[in-house]
């Protein structure tokens, strides 16, 4: 049977999952910045592929299927989910290790940082001449 809505759902989860699968790639080769050139598409993908499942609910296409095409449309749905738990993972843990640079430079220009100000027995403050006034880290993964 000829089902368009359903190859369009077909279509775009797999095009969704590639690309889910290539970001996860480069998280694990540590390359963030070719992964974050992906995240517009990711989202339109997304969003095209929430339409579509919308669109397939809405027709109750699902009746219309053959045994074979329910098959094959839960084994894409069990490859979309593995991959998106890697992907979930490998975003977690670029995260965490991004964090962990991050607060291990600031913890350090903390600690050879010369105190801002002196408070002195007469109960007033002196400014030091050239304090650290900002650390500005990019935080962006």
């Amino acid at each position: 049977m000829s089902n368009d809505i359903y190859q369009r759902l077909m279509d775009i989860t797999a095009t969704f999952v590639e690309l889910i699968q290539q970001e996860t790639a480069f998280l694990e080769a540590h390359d963030v910045p070719s992964a974050q050139t992906l995240l517009p598409e990711k989202q339109r993908l997304a969003e095209i592929h929430q339409q579509v499942c919308q669109e397939f609910n809405a027709q109750n296409r699902m009746a219309q299927c053959t045994v074979e095409e329910l098959q094959a449309l839960k084994e894409t749905i069990e490859v979309m989910r593995t991959s998106l738990v890697e992907n979930k993972e490998a975003l977690d843990i670029a995260h965490k290790v991004r964090s962990h640079i991050i607060n291990k430079i600031s913890q350090a220009v903390k600690e050879n940082q010369a105190p801002t100000c002196h408070y002195n027995k007469a109960a007033r403050f002196h400014a030091n001449s050239s304090p650290v006034s900002m650390l500005a880290l990019d935080r962006q993964i």
